[in-house]
């Protein structure tokens, strides 16, 4: 196997950003993530490294925004990954438009930086934009990859976490879950092939381990299917 895990940025969402805040605190041109993780960087690997460069042997994972970027970019290009796993993803950014939208474009407030309205454009009036990288609404595309979908209930398994002052991260997890038990809706609608896994837990690295565990197991069930469908 090999691995390859790329800078998101800050706030990056994984996205071709829709263009530059007025009040010029981020850059200009905007940042473009989903064409230099896509067009540029997955070249470079294949080309610099002994991959094989097909869909089926090629997976994605990623958890909480990297979840998000994890189904978006499967969805959005299947014809690039066999195989998909979230961990707590911010999986539905549309539901209750624009409330989380608007959320999710200021998840930097609390490093003391600027509200980002240019991620995916402004939650107020771009709402086609926004769900375009749904991947809640873009299920139908996920419907050939083998995907892997886990999430905390934000109960905390051990008391320590609430313990530590992370009741925000408890918070957290319970709006991801409600996502993502829309995606899960979406993806039994379009006949998708998932694992789910839903389990005790907050926002925190605390549980991420586990499910990465869990979803290489998976990965590695899936790899045996597809050298058996090549036989």
């Amino acid at each position: 196997m090999i691995v390859v895990m790329p800078d998101g940025g800050f706030n990056g969402w994984y996205s071709d950003w829709f263009g530059s805040d007025l009040d010029g605190h981020t850059p200009y041109p905007p940042p473009a993530w989903e064409t230099h993780h896509l067009r540029e960087l997955l070249p470079w690997v294949d080309g610099h490294l002994r991959t094989v460069p097909t869909r089926e042997s090629r997976a994605i994972a990623g958890l909480s925004m990297g979840g998000f970027g994890t189904m978006s970019y499967a969805a959005r290009n299947p014809e690039l990954f066999g195989a998909a796993g979230a961990f707590s993803g911010g999986v539905h950014p549309t539901l209750l438009y624009p409330s989380v939208a608007l959320v999710l474009s200021g998840t930097n407030l609390p490093y003391g930086r600027p509200l980002d309205l240019c991620v995916r454009g402004n939650p107020f009036t771009k709402y086609r934009n926004w769900a375009a990288h749904d991947p809640t609404r873009l299920a139908g595309e996920l419907q050939d990859t083998h995907l892997y979908v886990a999430t905390g209930t934000g109960t905390p398994s051990d008391p320590d976490d609430l313990d530590a002052g992370l009741l925000g991260a408890a918070g957290i997890e319970g709006v991801v879950l409600l996502m993502n038990l829309e995606f899960r809706r979406a993806l039994d609608k379009a006949g998708a092939d998932y694992t789910w896994d839903v389990h005790s837990g907050t926002h925190t690295w605390r549980y991420w381990p586990e499910d990465l565990r869990r979803f290489l197991t998976h990965l590695d069930g899936w790899q045996g299917r597809t050298e058996a469908a090549r036989r």
